[in-house]
C-alpha cells in the first residue's frame, strides 16, 4: 500500500480527483488540510468519493493552524457523503502546545 503525504494545495487536491480508479486499489492518500479556502476541492473529492485519509497536525504553528471547529465543519458538511474518506492525527514525541 501506498500513502502519499499531501499538504492539502490546490493542484494536489484537483491530480486526486483526476487519478484513475484503479490506482487506489493500493494507494490511499494523506491530506493535511492547511487552509480551508480550498472547500470545493474537497467537495469534489467527497462527491466522486475519492479514497483518502485527512490528518490534523496539531505541531503547525497556532498562527496558520486549522482549528478543531474548523475541520469538524468540513468534515460533517462538505464531505459527510464521502464514505471513502478516513479521518487520522498526525502524532510524534513533541509535546503539543494547544492554546
Amino acid at each position: 500500500m501506498y500513502f502519499p503525504y499531501l499538504r492539502g494545495k490546490q493542484f494536489e487536491l484537483e491530480a486526486l480527483r483526476d487519478v484513475d480508479p484503479v490506482v487506489y486499489q493500493n494507494t490511499r492518500p494523506i491530506v493535511e488540510p492547511v487552509t480551508l479556502t480550498r472547500r470545493n476541492n474537497y467537495i469534489r473529492l467527497a462527491n466522486q468519493n475519492v479514497p483518502f485519509i485527512l490528518i490534523t497536525n496539531p505541531y503547525h504553528p497556532t498562527n496558520s493552524r486549522l482549528t478543531a471547529n474548523s475541520i469538524q465543519s468540513l468534515i460533517t458538511t462538505e464531505l459527510a457523503a464521502n464514505t471513502a474518506m478516513m479521518l487520522g492525527f498526525l502524532i510524534d514525541q513533541r509535546p503539543i502546545n494547544i492554546a
